[in-house]
């Protein structure tokens, strides 16, 4: 029986000697998104009701059909008039809570909102230019293993190349995300 003879990873060039595992020491992108994550863990702890359950997602899906005109007569009607705010079914604590939420928190929305679109954006440039890498390194490695005989790499293309043409799942129709509002101090959309 011919048996090759083994070689010790000294001997093999430098490309093809095994890698040995490293474990990743902290990046600048992990240490950012940490600290974003726990900001607005914080933000969201913070806001009076932020996660409150208890509303039904068909209330607020009917009371946003009503015409933001509308809601800001009414509610300048209720701080135009001691007869109204007298009413104490009106709870003019309650709307004037609500009403300074929204004037915070409609800019803050808004930013968030560009903040997403602009990294999932650069989320999917950086899978692109992964990819192009990976179609880059898939075809050296081929070389590569296909010109030495007693290569390591021919492992690492063949698991490639299980991969390489591997069909995505169906895709299903996207969410929708909604328009941007626009400029914070701009006319208020129809919510």
């Amino acid at each position: 029986m011919d048996e090759k003879p083994k070689t010790d990873d000294t001997q093999l060039p430098a490309l093809a000697r095994p890698i040995a595992r490293v474990t990743p020491s902290p990046t600048l992108y992990g240490e950012l998104a940490r600290d974003l994550m726990a900001d607005l863990d914080r933000f969201s702890a913070n806001v009076p009701g932020f996660n409150d359950e208890t509303v039904k997602p068909e209330f607020v899906r009917r009371k946003r059909r009503i015409p933001r005109p509308f809601v800001q007569r009414a509610v300048g009607a209720l701080f135009g008039s001691n007869e109204l705010l007298a009413v104490e079914v009106l709870d003019a604590a309650e709307t004037m809570d609500d009403q300074q939420y929204l004037d915070a928190m409609k800019p803050v929305e808004q930013k968030l909102f560009a903040v997403y679109k602009r990294v999932r954006f650069t989320n999917q440039v950086r899978e692109a230019r992964l990819a192009r890498k990976a179609q880059q390194i898939y075809g050296v490695a081929k070389e590569l293993a296909r010109d030495r005989e007693t290569s390591t790499i021919k492992v690492h293309v063949d698991e490639m190349a299980k991969y390489r043409t591997q069909k995505k799942p169906r895709r299903t129709k996207p969410v929708d995300v909604p328009e941007d509002p626009g400029p914070a101090d701009g006319p208020a959309d129809g919510q």
